[in-house]
């Protein structure tokens, strides 16, 4: 979080990502939050060893420094 004459903030980045059936990321991390939102499809997210499918016009939100992976499904 960072401090600019006594207002807090945090980042929030934001993706739109396209994607085949077959790629799936390395695990990583990321220095701000993550907002993915799903247009079409589903993919599953793998956050810090646990899994969630996402469907058609559903959000993931990611913590800084939280380890994950994607892949469409």
């Amino acid at each position: 979080m960072n401090s600019y004459h006594n207002i807090q903030f945090t980042y929030l980045e934001g993706f739109q990502i396209r994607f085949d059936s077959s790629d799936k990321t390395p695990a990583h991390t990321s220095q701000s939050h993550q907002l993915f939102y799903l247009k079409e499809g589903e993919a599953t997210f793998t956050i810090e060893g646990s899994t969630i499918a996402l469907k058609k016009n559903e959000l993931c939100l990611i913590p800084v420094n939280t380890s994950y992976t994607y892949q469409s499904t």
